[in-house]
């Protein structure tokens, strides 16, 4: 509908008699269709306090849902897909999470896409993730319910403290995310922000929103293209290029940017626009973390460099291997590096955190 088009709709309505049918008018008039005609019809007779408000919030402004007490946001201006608020339930009476999915991207598919992500994640059961207990895509603003984490994110959590306990909480983050793996589940966006330290000083992988599922493409390595979704800092290689496949492989490589970003405070590649960040990415070889931490020893930067390889058959083969060699170096015992062409790297030395 152009600009004129619309001011014609609006002054026919208003040239309208009492009681007549502004939905028939507007749908006559061939310009918008049956269900455009209603929503029009609904915004232009509201009151101007009606229109004030935004989608999912009432008339004071705060967000509003259906058999929620919505107590506070989180994080506010931190949700790339939305907002996310903690909420009371009312029928169970227990602490949740709302988070909030902006309307423009169930657009071209993105309703499905919606119903796939959320039932794929609800599939997860793990100590280490999430849980998502239910969604609405009837409501004016599209969310679902999560289960509250009472914490922060991981790269606060580990401020100031040693190099040893951000390996412990990596290797359960790991963990979780083999998990989700072997469930056919793939994150698409592992990130700092993305793993919650809880007061028990426990991991949690939050966000599955974003989440794929390559198991019915054939399994990892076979999966079906992958979303260009996450956050660019820490997509991998073949995302960035175009006409990747949605694989654990990807994961592997975004938790490969992430102990990066936590052992070293520094992105592993920078640019100023998407264009430049992907030419550095895709153009030149990932840099080692000593450059930024001298201090860091040796099997931290192989765990690293591996799991940021360029090619996806040299990454770690699996989250459950990176994990078990998070667990070695911890322990005190030997690393076994394996990619998915086999052994690389150091296998039997031995390293003490």
């Amino acid at each position: 509908i152009t600009p004129e088009q619309f001011e014609k709709t609006l002054t026919d309505i208003a040239a309208l008699p009492p009681d007549s049918d502004e939905d028939s008018l507007l749908s006559r008039s061939g310009i918008l269709d049956a269900d455009q005609a209603r929503n029009l019809a609904e915004l232009v007779t509201r009151s101007p306090d009606d229109r004030d408000q935004r989608p999912g919030h009432g008339r004071d402004g705060k967000a509003s849902f259906p058999g929620f007490d919505v107590l506070e946001e989180i994080a506010p201006g931190r949700g790339g897909m939305g907002h996310v608020f903690k909420a009371r339930e009312v029928n169970l009476d227990r602490v949740v999470a709302l988070k909030t999915v902006k309307p423009a991207l169930l657009g071209q598919g993105g309703r499905e896409f919606f119903i796939k992500e959320a039932r794929a994640a609800a599939r997860l059961d793990h100590p280490n993730i999430v849980r998502i207990f239910s969604f609405s895509l009837d409501h004016p603003t599209p969310y679902f319910v999560m289960q509250f984490v009472d914490g922060v994110p991981i790269d606060e959590a580990c401020m100031r403290r040693g190099i040893s306990r951000t390996v412990r909480l990596l290797e359960k983050t790991a963990r979780a995310l083999a998990y989700a793996h072997s469930q056919g589940v793939i994150h698409h966006d592992i990130k700092p922000d993305n793993v919650i330290v809880d007061r028990a000083d426990d991991p949690q992988i939050t966000d599955f929103g974003l989440a794929g599922r390559w198991e019915d493409a054939g399994g990892p390595g076979e999966g079906q293209p992958a979303p260009v979704a996450g956050t660019p800092s820490y997509m991998a290689p073949e995302i960035l290029r175009g006409g990747g496949v949605a694989s654990p492989e990807v994961d592997i490589y975004s938790f490969g940017v992430m102990m990066y970003k936590l052992f070293t405070g520094e992105y592993p590649h920078k640019g100023k626009t998407l264009s430049e960040l992907r030419q550095r990415v895709l153009e030149h070889d990932p840099p080692i973390p000593q450059d930024n931490r001298p201090v860091l020893r040796d099997p931290i930067q192989l765990f690293c460099q591996t799991a940021r390889e360029m090619d996806p058959l040299r990454r770690y083969e699996s989250a459950e291997n990176l994990a078990d060699d998070l667990r070695r170096v911890v322990e005190g015992g030997g690393v076994c590096v394996r990619a998915g062409g086999g052994r690389v790297g150091v296998a039997g030395g031995l390293w003490r955190l």
